[in-house]
């Protein structure tokens, strides 16, 4: 109805639409596989850097890389692992 009126043609947002779905499909892609790939890294090599995901797996400075929990361990509550990171954040930037 509101084509006809507007004299658009029938096909004008499938010419639109269609392509930016599959680009917006696309874009996420590219924006989350990267972290999926890593977080995949993280454990087959038995740690992981994310709080509160995998309790059976060590948990280790994204930073520094020293664990900051063992496996099987609680998760870190969020105030304590923001003052991890902050801390390792400004040891490797004093390092440069």
């Amino acid at each position: 109805m509101v084509l006809s009126f507007a004299k658009s043609p029938a096909f004008w947002p499938q010419t639109v639409g269609i392509p930016v779905f599959v680009v917006g499909v696309v874009g996420t892609l590219v924006v989350f596989a990267p972290m999926a790939w890593s977080r995949n890294a993280e454990e087959l090599d038995g740690f992981t850097t994310l709080n509160g995901y995998a309790r059976n797996l060590e948990q280790r400075d994204p930073y520094s890389g020293s664990v900051i929990r063992e496996a099987g361990a609680p998760f870190l509550d969020s105030a304590t692992f923001k003052a991890l990171i902050a801390e390792s954040k400004k040891a490797v930037r004093g390092a440069r």
